[in-house]
């Protein structure tokens, strides 16, 4: 008896995370929970014809209201129409007239002048009264203003100044009448108001006008008396401020050329000085040059210094005639050092005269400073007093002349409120809408149909195909059995087969070894391909005993293990194929043999190997059944006998496969799993939970037992769903080429 291989488990313990629904799965839901879907349709479809057709009609009038944005003019230079076109004041002015046109005041005076509180027939329609009540019957409290609201709706034409004004009701010509009527009385009040806005404008103008007029009168007097204090009666205060400023720059300009002066004195005197000091210097004296006394002077000392030049040249300086030059030149420098001497002392007294003049025009430029100072001053009061004087005639003026312009308005009855459109008798009921009730019960059974389905989509936990296998249970695929539908299986059900409905029947009902008589079948065909999937994994250790289980009954185990053992006797020599469900057992039925004696005779009733084994119609394939049903089958396997029984039985053929029970609540499974090399897990399509089969592996896993992989059992081809969570072409391939070789 070999030890199981636990280290080389085909399948991960942990579960996976589910992936995000991709398209594919959205289609499959789409097709699987397509009937849900229909039945949605129908479902919303009909209820939207029988509330249609049960429903009374009812028919809606609409009149229009031109209305432009005005308000009362109160100012004369206010404008008559507010500039209310567009932004939030418009969206508030609007708001307003529809608050207007629901209110209780408008809709009590409709209902009056339409005396729907006398009208029997009307009550009767909105559920007021019963339907036999007679006029003096009718409740004296009746909310018709409210009723009336609930009947009527104000929409804003977009972009523009209309209103349209709807009234539903059963009675086409009341339902004009009421529309019509409450456009007159919203023109009507809306008059009224402004008629009487302009009454309260006129009053409140003319207290204004006496009040200002008032205002007036005080301000002109205390002009007036500022005026005579300031001494501005014969010269104003704008004369005063020119002259003022006139002296102010004569002054200035005066004041600034007298420093020029002096300044041009005082520089004249130091070069006099210096001359004085300096004789070379005389020359460059400007005022020399205008003197023609020192002029002359100058001309003679020079004539006396080239006589005196020329007498150096010839005589001696002890000489009287060289003497007598030197005295002459010294005379004349006496004269011209006189004649600085009274230059400077001229310009000596034009300097005091200038600082004179100048500290004069000095303290009359102070003066005239303080005195245009005291003029600002009376000019801000000056100022302050014009300026009330001037607003108060302003606003005397123009409050009597809008008192003027309202009393003259109030006599005429304009109007911002007129009816554009009446409202014309309707011709067709507005509801119920047949086509649009169709469309949207059409939509909304769509929708919730397709969410429900989706929903069932989503929390369905069945086995589907590879991807299921794969990605919720981590496991190896190995692949499909298709579904097997015998000649003479009796036809589901109508119903059954319109909605997809699926077989609740076991596939081990069949019981025929179909792929064995059918060996150009797509099913056979799909065995094969298990068969490889468990050959190609183990080609070191070439697999000789498995066993064929399922998480619960019905999965289709059984069929599925014949099948592989009547595809293995094909390739790998002598098998036997041993059923160890002695619960339930189905093999024998498949190949028509008796279970008199089986596994459970050989174990517990000594029945030799030759006895219990029969050969089946397959060659090479010999099936061990299971025999008579013992009170204990879990402790049959655990015994000793079965461990051995194994073992010769292994000597003798060269692949056994079991056929085990279910893994969930037995442990007939997990024992026989400790004598074969890995098991293969039976998944029924559509209907196997994933959970159910998570577990099995897990119980598995945990005695150390190989899981070889998942078969996905009893798949219906002919679904379209199927081709969205496997490879579809696959069947149509296979399909193709059996019948283009004639198979």
């Amino acid at each position: 008896m070999n030890a199981p291989e636990s280290q080389s488990s085909g399948m991960e313990t942990n579960r996976p995370q589910a992936e995000e629904p991709d398209l594919a799965w959205y289609l499959a839901a789409f097709l699987i929970h397509k009937w849900t879907i229909a039945a949605s349709l129908i479902v919303a479809l009909s209820g939207s014809l029988i509330v249609s057709f049960w429903q009374k009609p009812t028919y809606v009038a609409r009149a229009v209201l031109l209305i432009e944005p005005t308000l009362p003019r109160v100012l004369s230079n206010v404008a008559e129409v507010s500039d209310l076109a567009s932004g939030e004041a418009a969206r508030t002015y609007y708001q307003t007239q529809y608050e207007i046109l629901l209110g209780d005041t408008l809709l009590t005076e409709v209902t009056e002048r339409a005396k729907l509180s006398d009208n029997v027939e009307f009550l009767r329609s909105i559920g007021a009264v019963a339907k036999n009540a007679e006029p003096a019957t009718i409740p004296a409290k009746i909310d018709m203003a409210a009723i009336l609201r609930q009947r009527l709706s104000v929409e804003l034409v977009k972009d523009s100044q209309l209103l349209r004004i709807s009234v539903k009701d059963r009675d086409r010509e009341r339902a004009a009448m009421l529309a019509n009527l409450v456009a007159e009385v919203y023109v009507e009040q809306n008059l009224t108001r402004k008629l009487e806005a302009t009454r309260n404008a006129a009053a409140w103008l003319d207290v204004q006008m006496k009040d200002l007029g008032t205002k007036l009168e005080e301000s002109e007097m205390a002009l007036n008396k500022f005026m005579q204090e300031r001494d501005l009666v014969s010269v104003s205060l704008e004369d005063k401020k020119n002259i003022t400023a006139l002296d102010l720059e004569t002054i200035a300009r005066n004041l600034s050329e007298t420093r020029v002066k002096r300044m041009e004195i005082t520089a004249q005197m130091a070069e006099v000085a210096k001359a004085r000091k300096d004789p070379s210097a005389v020359y460059s004296l400007a005022a020399i040059r205008n003197n023609p006394q020192i002029q002359a002077l100058l001309v003679r000392q020079g004539e006396r210094k080239v006589e005196l030049v020329k007498a150096a040249e010839r005589l001696k300086p002890e000489h009287p005639a060289y003497r007598q030059i030197e005295a002459e030149i010294n005379a004349i420098n006496q004269l011209l050092d006189q004649q600085l001497a009274q230059i400077l002392n001229g310009l000596a007294g034009d300097a005091r005269t200038t600082e004179q003049f100048e500290a004069e025009l000095d303290a009359n430029l102070e003066k005239a400073k303080r005195k245009a100072q005291r003029l600002g001053v009376n000019e801000v009061d000056y100022n302050h007093l014009q300026r009330a004087v001037e607003t108060n005639k302003n606003l005397y003026t123009m409050v009597m002349t809008r008192l003027k312009e309202t009393s003259l308005t109030g006599q005429l009855e304009t109007n911002n409120a007129r009816v554009l459109e009446r409202a014309k008798v309707p011709v067709k009921p507005a509801s119920p809408n047949i086509p649009l009730n169709i469309v949207v019960a059409l939509i909304g059974g769509l929708v919730a149909g397709l969410a429900l389905a989706f929903y069932r989509a989503f929390f369905d936990v069945a086995i589907k195909g590879q991807q299921d296998v794969e990605k919720r249970l981590g496991a190896v695929y190995l692949g499909i059995f298709p579904r097997i539908e015998s000649e003479g299986e009796p036809s589901r059900p109508v119903l059954s087969r319109l909605f997809g409905g699926r077989s609740k029947a076991s596939p081990d009902e069949a019981c025929e070894p179909y792929v064995h008589t059918h060996p150009g079948s797509a099913a056979a065909e799909y065995c094969r391909v298990i068969r490889s999937n468990l050959l190609f994994m183990s080609l070191d250790a070439p697999l000789t005993r498995i066993a064929v289980s399922s998480s619960d009954v019905g999965a289709g185990k059984t069929t599925t293990a014949v099948s592989l053992a009547i595809l293995m006797s094909q390739t790998q020599g002598k098998t036997l194929l041993i059923d160890a469900d002695m619960r339930c057992a189905k093999t024998h039925r498949f190949f028509g043999i008796p279970n008199t004696n089986g596994l459970s005779s050989v174990i517990a009733s000594g029945v030799t190997i030759e006895d219990a084994v029969r050969p089946t119609e397959v060659p090479g394939l010999d099936l061990l059944p299971a025999g008579k049903v013992p009170p204990q089958p879990a402790e049959l396997l655990h015994s000793q006998r079965f461990g051995q029984l194994v073992a010769e039985l292994g000597t003798r053929y060269r692949f056994i496969l079991f056929d085990t029970p279910p893994l969930m609540g037995l442990t007939d499974t997990m024992i026989v799993a400790r004598h074969v090399q890995g098991v293969v897990l039976v998944a029924r399509w559509r209907k196997t939970s994933a959970d159910f089969l998570r577990r099995a592996q897990q119980q598995l896993t945990d005695i150390g037992a190989r899981t070889l992989g998942v078969v996905v059992n009893d798949v219906n081809l002919e679904d379209r769903a199927y081709y969205y969570y496997q490879y579809g072409h696959y069947h149509r391939y296979g399909s193709y080429s059996y019948a283009k070789s004639g198979t």
